[in-house]
């Protein structure tokens, strides 16, 4: 079954748009900062960066009238020049992308062919693992996900800690959440910042990993590819 192209959620057929088969995703390998010893074919990797991804989306946007056709596209393309947007490809990923540019070709009366050229992230579903203390978990994906922390203390503490973060003063059945997605700190749904020693937000490569906890805990994310 062909997968549907959505626009923050929104179908691109509700806009008269159809997007058209030679539609691509290219690039997002990193870049890398290494040296290389003069005359050597050995190499260190130091550290590397994650680059955008271009995505080229031509579609037809079919319409009535030339009137009805720019109704349509200004519907379609408000969300665009409002920021980031998310895309659904028929690839079966989640895009956060960027318009980028916009490249026209007229064919006939009410009827338009647009070239969208977008920059942005390449992400699977959210993904829940639900934790427990001592045990290892799964990350998914190909690149580093920011993460939510989610648990419930099981009992009082001076300090409480989970995964990197130490708490002041918890109290039996307090939920504690540090968000990595939205970069916010919570205590019993309200923002609690304070109570934490946060230097940095949580994020999780791909692969197996064990994290500092006392009671059953929560991981959202979003695998990134």
């Amino acid at each position: 079954m062909k997968l549907q192209p959505t626009i923050n959620g929104a179908a691109f057929d509700v806009y008269g748009a159809r997007l058209l088969s030679h539609w691509k995703v290219e690039g997002g390998a990193p870049s890398w900062t290494f040296h290389q010893a003069k005359q050597s074919a050995r190499f260190q990797i130091y550290s590397n960066s994650v680059e955008l991804r271009k995505i080229t989306l031509p579609v037809t946007i079919r319409a009535t009238d030339d009137q009805d056709l720019g109704l349509c596209r200004a519907a379609f393309e408000a969300a665009m020049y409002a920021g980031a947007v998310e895309l659904y490809l028929p690839d079966g990923f989640i895009y956060d992308a960027m318009l980028t540019g916009i490249s026209d070709k007229i064919i006939m009366d009410g009827y338009h062919e647009i070239t969208y050229t977008f920059s942005g992230s390449r992400f699977g579903r959210p993904e829940t693992v639900k934790g427990l203390p001592g045990r290892s978990f799964t990350i998914l994906g190909t690149r580093r996900a920011d993460a939510r922390i989610n648990v419930t203390a099981g009992g009082a503490a001076k300090a409480y800690k989970i995964a990197d973060y130490t708490f002041t003063d918890i109290k039996a059945g307090d939920r504690i959440v540090v968000d990595g997605i939205k970069k916010i700190v919570l205590l019993n749904g309200a923002p609690d910042i304070l109570r934490c020693n946060l230097t940095d937000w949580p994020k999780f490569q791909p692969g197996r990993h064990r994290i500092q906890a006392s009671d059953p805990f929560e991981i959202t994310y979003r695998p990134a590819y």
